[in-house]
């Protein structure tokens, strides 16, 4: 069935859509909290074969599943090509795409806490320069 094809490719790209979504959230942790990874081209290429191969294995699982499982073709209906929603075969999708969410929610809160604290740090140490610097700048003058 032609509608049954597009809607596992429709499938498989949102979730690919999802997972460079999620890479996204490790790149934003890589860079901000562990800094000084070397050789970061390499990890492109992890990336790359993880946010396309993930949703490619994930569907192997779910599209035999969505076939062997009772109640019809859990892939397209009549009227549109999407997952079927009345067999809640929509699952398989939205549970992935809500473990990514909160993934990228906790890789934002460690990437504000680190922003924060930097932030914290740097605004000490520019009051600490600042007010020597001012002192030095001000004591010469001053005879």
């Amino acid at each position: 069935n032609v509608c049954t094809a597009i809607a596992v490719i429709l499938h498989y790209c949102f979730l690919v859509a999802f997972m460079w979504l999620l890479m996204e959230g490790v790149v934003l942790y890589v860079t901000l909290i562990k800094v000084f990874i070397k050789n970061r081209k390499r990890y492109l290429l992890g990336y790359t074969i993880f946010s396309y191969g993930t949703p490619m294995v994930y569907l192997c699982i779910t599209v035999p599943l969505g076939i062997a499982l009772e109640n019809g073709p859990h892939y397209g209906t009549e009227t549109y090509c999407w997952l079927r929603t009345d067999t809640y075969f929509i699952w398989a999708f939205i549970a992935p795409v809500i473990v990514v969410l909160l993934m990228n929610v906790a890789f934002f809160v460690m990437a504000v806490t680190v922003m924060y604290k930097h932030h914290k740090r740097l605004k000490e140490s520019t009051i600490k320069s600042a007010t020597c610097g001012s002192f030095n700048v001000t004591v010469p003058y001053t005879r």
